[in-house]
């Protein structure tokens, strides 16, 4: 597979449609450019072997390129039109097997259709605008990206687009509502085939609530999506911070000081847990907005134990926004209920998706700074996406078309099936019917 050619229907990335994220506020953490979640909230493989996704399967002409276009859909409640980026691997091509397809969910914050994270290291990672470019280009899976409904030229996130001033009452049910109407749209096309929904960090924890809806979903990612509250991920934080400060030569003192405004969110967050009508101090959101944050968590558990579709859950080792402890509790969760599902531990991966090579992010050196997503994390998506996606052709026994496959990540074993499915079955269950992967 490593050596088979340029696929069908892919070829030169036309990477020209870039967009800034919004200004961030002051570094805290050692990686990311955020504080925590609530610092970014908006208002304040199947490698190259793609014969098994050949769109053009009676023709001997191919397109020289992706389809890389804006696109734009209502939102649920009717009062946006959200606007994307859709990448195909071949525009209008309706033959058996359709190419796959995947939507992007954002994190908490005001992040564009690009997903742009800022690192303490002096640089930025477009996240989905990478994840997106590898999908469509290396593996023949469409792709649509699109601006959350808090990244608008109100607050230069991104100013070439339409989006009103989001309401002051608004909550995780509308990014819920905006994540629906983006499958919908792509769900629509009539060159796509089976949708799995990706979501990253808050977007990860939306994942089990939307597959819960839309039982025409064939799977979903979950990318560092936590387990627990919001609160208990932000103590977390807190934690992790101040222990980050003391390593870096602060006293107690001046690194409690430091952390002063950050304690006074989470003082005000966890306030709202307990009945508190107060919009925390500092948080950039609502007492509403963060109450239907605390009720999500609740939501997306009961969702995660009662869907039918197979999960990836994938979680860096460096992660220090939402810890590895976090895939753990999912891990023992969904043992427990007997969900199928596959968690990918990865080594050296941050919250960036990127990976560090180094023992400690504080004292890794510029060579040990990977300055895009690792191709692991791309990889792992792609063999999941291809594997769940099944479409409706047929091989000579009847039974649903199977996928090649390729080895996990750089050929290791790091998975938990809870007790389910092994690594190598689950991998290999194209060639049975969905039906039969969810038991």
């Amino acid at each position: 597979l490593a050596q088979s050619t340029t696929p069908p229907c892919v070829g030169r990335h036309d990477d020209k449609d870039k967009r800034s994220s919004e200004l961030l506020p002051p570094l805290f953490f050692p990686m990311i450019k955020s504080l925590s979640f609530a610092w970014l909230l908006g208002v304040a493989a199947l490698s190259n072997n793609l014969e098994a996704y050949k769109c053009l399967a009676q023709s001997t002409t191919l397109p020289p390129t992706n389809t890389i276009m804006d696109v734009s859909f209502p939102s649920s409640d009717g009062t946006l039109q959200l606007e994307g980026t859709l990448r195909l691997p071949c525009l209008g091509c309706t033959e058996l097997p359709l190419s796959p397809g995947v939507v992007l969910i954002h994190g908490s914050g005001p992040h564009s259709r690009d997903a742009v994270l800022p690192l303490s290291y002096g640089f930025s990672i477009p996240i989905f605008e990478e994840i997106a470019t590898s999908l469509v280009r290396d593996h023949g899976i469409a792709v649509l990206t699109y601006d959350k409904r808090t990244c608008g030229a109100f607050n230069n996130c991104n100013p070439s687009n339409q989006y009103p001033l989001p309401s002051p009452n608004i909550t995780m049910d509308d990014f819920i509502a905006d994540a629906a109407a983006a499958i919908d749209f792509l769900q629509a096309r009539p060159d796509v085939g089976d949708v799995v929904a990706v979501g990253h960090s808050q977007g990860g924890q939306l994942v089990p609530l939307l597959l819960q809806q839309d039982s025409k979903l064939a799977g979903g990612v979950m990318l560092a999506g936590p387990y627990h509250s919001i609160d208990a991920v932000l103590q977390d934080q807190f934690e992790f911070s101040y222990q980050t400060l003391i390593q870096q030569g602060l006293n107690e003192t001046a690194a409690t000081a430091a952390l002063i405004p950050m304690k006074t969110m989470i003082e005000g967050v966890t306030a709202v847990k307990n009945g508190s009508t107060v919009d925390p101090v500092g948080s950039g959101a609502s007492a509403l907005f963060w109450q239907s944050w605390l009720e999500v968590t609740q939501r997306t558990l009961a969702a995660a134990a009662a869907i039918q579709q197979p999960l990836l859950l994938i979680n860096g080792l460096h992660d220090t926004n939402v810890f590895p402890s976090e895939a753990e509790a999912w891990d023992t969760y969904l043992t427990k209920t007997g969900a199928t599902y596959q968690l990918e531990m990865l080594p050296c991966i941050t919250h960036a998706l990127n990976c560090v090579d180094s023992p400690s992010l504080i004292n890794a050196t510029s060579d040990q700074i990977g300055r895009h997503v690792d191709d692991d994390v791309i990889i792992s998506i792609a063999n999941f996406v291809s594997t769940v996606a099944i479409n409706p052709s047929s091989d000579e026994s009847g039974g649903p078309s199977s996928p090649s496959t390729t080895p996990g990540p750089k050929g290791e074993d790091r998975t938990s099936n809870g007790g389910r499915l092994g690594t190598s079955s689950f991998w290999g269950l194209g060639v049975l019917a969905l039906a039969s992967i969810v038991g």
